[in-house]
């Protein structure tokens, strides 16, 4: 998605500095071969627990009203 926004919006010399950059550095085409200005994902990994316990001794009084 993030590579189709970038084709509409961008320049077409600058897609181009961009090919030539991503293939002359290797870059990892991840997701799609198209990718050729993202070359990293993040995963979030967390065990499941509800809002309440997430923020423990952050959590703010008036937010226990909304979620107890």
């Amino acid at each position: 998605m993030a590579m189709a926004a970038l084709k509409i919006g961008a320049p077409e010399d600058y897609m181009q500095l961009l090919k030539e950059h991503a293939d002359i550095v290797n870059l990892p085409r991840i997701g799609t071969d198209e990718n050729i200005a993202f070359p990293a994902v993040q995963a979030n990994i967390a065990p499941a627990v509800a809002l309440k316990d997430a923020l423990g001794i952050y959590n703010p009084p008036h937010l226990m009203l909304v979620y107890s």
